[in-house]
């Protein structure tokens, strides 16, 4: 999958996560530089993000090395 791929699929997987009520904040970098986000005042890296949004199974695929 290309960055862009990836990219995009978690922008669905956060805007998934925003239709089914949840609060989405702005992503940003973590102090080891890591991206997380805040979902209903939770902190989540793009791990969580993905299976949040399609299960285990598939954002394992999602994460696998690029």
């Amino acid at each position: 999958m290309s960055r862009e791929e990836y990219e995009e699929r978690y922008a669905e997987a956060l805007q998934t996560i925003r239709d089914v009520g949840k609060t989405v904040g702005e992503p940003y970098q973590t102090h080891d530089g890591v991206r997380a986000v805040h979902i209903d005042g939770f902190p989540c890296r793009d791990e969580l993000v993905f299976t949040e949004t399609w299960g285990e199974e598939l954002a394992r695929d999602i994460m696998a090395p690029r």
